[in-house]
């Protein structure tokens, strides 16, 4: 059967999701927040509650095993609130703690390539936005 994590949409469920999926036994195909999940009869779904403490430990460990750099990247995925984040972020958690540093390196890989593309996204409606204020603040 499948499993389906729900968490409630804060970027520290988000890593609490991540964490159960090291820790538990029941491994999630999918990860949705609660305002974007729709059940379905298929899957199983396991609500998983915010916790300070394991997301602070899958943080540290991104940032000890991985780089801050790739936590920045994941945390603007997560802003990104595109469609499928929420795996795109495990997946690249999962590589980056096979891989290590480098990690930001490997663009042959497509999960390595969608996160920059995302990120690249995101920073340029960050800039067309920045843009916007100034423009009607001289008007």
């Amino acid at each position: 059967m499948l499993v389906t994590y729900i968490y409630d949409g804060s970027f520290q469920g988000l890593l609490t999701c991540i964490y159960e999926y090291y820790y538990s036994d029941k491994k999630a195909q999918d990860i949705k927040s609660e305002r974007n999940y729709e059940k379905t009869l298929l899957s199983e779904e396991i609500f998983i509650k915010s916790s300070e403490e394991k997301s602070l430990k899958v943080e540290k460990a991104i940032e000890n095993k991985i780089s801050k750099e790739v936590l920045k990247d994941i945390y603007t995925v997560f802003l990104s609130e595109e469609a499928g984040f929420e795996m795109l972020i495990l997946e690249y958690v999962k590589l980056g703690f096979k891989i290590g540093v480098k990690l930001r390196h490997y663009l042959h890989n497509p999960v390595v390539l969608e996160v920059s593309k995302c990120v690249k996204r995101v920073i340029n409606e960050v800039h067309r936005l920045c843009g916007f204020v100034r423009f009607t603040s001289l008007l």
